[in-house]
């Protein structure tokens, strides 16, 4: 009999070891089907020690052990384990919640019938020789073709190549032009069949010779040790942030792994990131990426009128979605018989509605985000884009009672219906959110949007992934919504959003916006990636935000004097670290009054995290506290 030491698997899984007993010895490193809560789980071998030997720490133990049944297989590699543990460690929270989040639920599933990965005990030492990382910056299709170049050079080599995507539109584009260049790309992402995962994952573990692999974050865990270069792609994208425990960086992941891995690392994006000019020494530009289109940033403000008779200052307020620029460069282009592409940043007819008394916006009572207006069905309705809630149109201002609330923003809704009644005679293709919602109903209105001829396609930046050839002329509808989200990453969202579109132009592109003195629209307009990047970088290590610091925020939910007195508790076993402490939205599905949510906020140097004390404090906590470290928006 053999006494086993389990991680268990699993999002919210423990942070320590569970033991267990089997008639045989399992293999370190290998994944059990295990028996947990009465449940049914799957657990990471440890370590497997004799029963003799551990009779004493048995009889202490006060319980009796359960019995793992079946044996164990190392289905990833060794240096994905120490990825796994390292990631762990970055975002406080278990390396079993890592590995259940990284590796396929159906790969767990099968794991006694898959073929095991090329394994060496996790003892050994890591590689010692980790390669600089490299920034790559460009258009789309100058990327794709630098990543099919760096894959040839990787598989003569004889090193596999990864490349990672945020979603599995982008991460399919990427494959069929890698397979046209290197033949046999193998495709993993989380839209696959249980089957067709499982025949991709065994046709990667037993291939002789090096792969290239591209896929979504799952492709991460291939049970490949032979990678000798990771790419990320797009790394900025939102996509990469998980909103959901374990809360983990997907480019914190790719890069662990390439760490592990001793592989060369390349990030890429439209334009320089904020952290590749913090951690990068080598930033180069995709070949291409210089014959970038002329921009146009079109200031929306209305004319200043002091002096005027009132029909003029009545004519003041009237909101145009389009100006007289945009509607006559888009009636252009349509008469060429030339398509257009139209992105708004946010769904709905107006992306957030003002009390014209206070001053308040209107926001979400589950989540506390500003809600949009949207039209259905011939009524209007209040919906909240991020939890789905729904409100009457009749609402009054929740701070004065006042009921003078004034839509604004431009909403993809809006921006399309003006479209129309514009261009009535024109294909007018609107990518919403119930066309984007299923990718095959979205990969067929880029279809037959790009096959047109004089064609408007609209939608919000979630159909760019989807559209392959480039557009006469591209038009940011607006982009203040992004630009003022209070985040200290929304700056360079938008930045990274424009880029993205600007690549997709091939004539020209306009940006509508009533904040055109903005620093990410200067810099945008004077195609200065590099400056923008700067500034942005000058600013967050001014206030100490990412990636100049590292963020800890710790959330406590429930009522409110509960919450008080666990934030009071926290706030002093924390003191040494200077914490700051803040009220954040009501908790997901409470009312503003009944519950609420408290915020532990720790600024730490870069560098000094994981810090062993910190993180042993913050591992130490119950479930209920979220912990999220570098949180996209300090305040939730």
């Amino acid at each position: 009999m053999w006494v086993v030491s389990i991680l268990p698997l699993g999002k919210a899984a423990p942070q320590r070891e569970l033991s267990y007993f089997s008639p045989a010895d399992l293999e370190e490193g290998g994944v059990a089907k295990i028996s947990a809560r009465g449940k049914t789980a799957f657990g990471l071998v440890i370590r497997s020690s004799p029963l003799s030997e551990m009779k004493q720490h048995v009889r202490a133990a006060g319980f009796a052990l359960q019995k793992i049944s079946g044996g164990a297989r190392r289905i990833v590699t060794r240096e994905f384990l120490h990825a796994a543990f390292e990631l762990g460690r970055e975002h406080a929270c278990s390396a079993g919640a890592v590995l259940a989040d990284l590796i396929p639920a159906a790969i767990l599933e099968a794991a006694s019938k898959l073929p095991e990965a090329v394994f060496v005990p996790l003892s050994a030492e890591a590689p010692g020789e980790r390669p600089a990382e490299e920034f790559l910056a460009g258009p789309r299709d100058a990327r794709i073709a630098a990543y099919a170049k760096l894959a040839a050079e990787t598989l003569s080599a004889e090193r596999s190549f990864l490349c990672i995507a945020p979603t599995v539109a982008e991460a399919a584009r990427i494959a069929r032009e890698l397979d046209r260049a290197a033949g046999g790309v193998v495709l993993l992402h989380g839209a696959l069949s249980k089957k067709q995962m499982r025949e991709t994952w065994s046709r990667a573990a037993k291939s002789a010779r090096p792969l290239v692999i591209v896929g979504t974050a799952l492709a991460l865990s291939s049970p490949r040790r032979d990678i000798g270069c990771v790419v990320l792609e797009r790394s900025a994208a939102s996509a990469y942030a998980r909103d959901e425990r374990p809360f983990l960086s997907i480019g914190a992941c790719a890069r662990a792994l390439a760490r592990a891995l001793g592989a060369r690392f390349v990030s890429a994006a439209a334009a320089p990131t904020v952290d590749a000019v913090f951690r990068v020494k080598k930033i180069q530009e995709a070949p291409g990426a210089k014959l970038c289109v002329p921009v146009a940033v079109i200031d929306m403000r209305p004319p200043k009128i002091h002096d005027a008779p009132a029909h003029l200052r009545a004519a003041k307020k009237t909101f145009a979605v389009f100006s007289d620029e945009a509607r006559e460069r888009i009636g252009e282009a349509l008469a060429a018989r030339e398509n257009v592409l139209v992105i708004a940043a946010r769904r709905g007819l107006a992306t957030q509605t003002v009390c014209d008394d206070c001053g308040t916006i209107h926001s979400c009572e589950t989540c506390g985000k500003a809600l949009a207006l949207f039209e259905r069905g011939g009524a209007r309705r209040f919906e909240c884009p991020y939890c789905g809630a729904v409100e009457s149109a009749r609402a009054k201002c929740r701070t004065c009672g006042g009921w003078r609330l004034s839509p604004l923003g431009i909403g993809l809704e809006r921006a399309a219906l003006e479209l129309e009644k514009l261009f009535p005679d024109a294909p007018l293709f609107v990518a919403d959110e119930a066309v984007l919602a299923k990718p095959a109903s979205a990969s067929r209105l880029a279809a037959e949007a790009e096959a047109a001829r004089g064609a408007i396609c609209v939608g919000t930046e979630g159909v760019l992934p989807y559209l392959a050839a480039p557009v006469a002329l591209a038009v940011a509808a607006s982009i203040d919504s992004l630009l003022f989200i209070p985040e200290y990453s929304a700056a360079e969202r938008a930045y990274q959003l424009l880029a993205e579109l600007r690549g997709m132009a091939a004539g020209a592109m306009l940006v509508q916006t009533r904040s055109p003195d903005h620093p990410a629209l200067r810099t945008f307009a004077s195609d200065d990636a590099n400056a923008f990047a700067r500034e942005e970088l000058a600013m967050r290590e001014r206030f100490s935000y990412p990636p100049a610091a590292t963020l800890i925020r710790l959330t406590l939910g429930g009522s409110g004097e509960r919450a008080s007195r666990e934030r009071e508790a926290l706030l002093k076993a924390l003191s040494s670290y200077k914490p700051r402490a803040f009220s954040g939205r009501p908790a997901a599905g409470g009312r503003s009054g009944k519950t609420s949510r408290e915020h532990i906020l720790i600024r730490l140097p870069s560098g000094r995290w994981p810090e062993g004390r910190l993180l042993g404090l913050v591992r130490g906590l119950p479930p209920s506290i979220e912990i999220r470290v570098d949180p996209r928006s300090v305040f939730g």
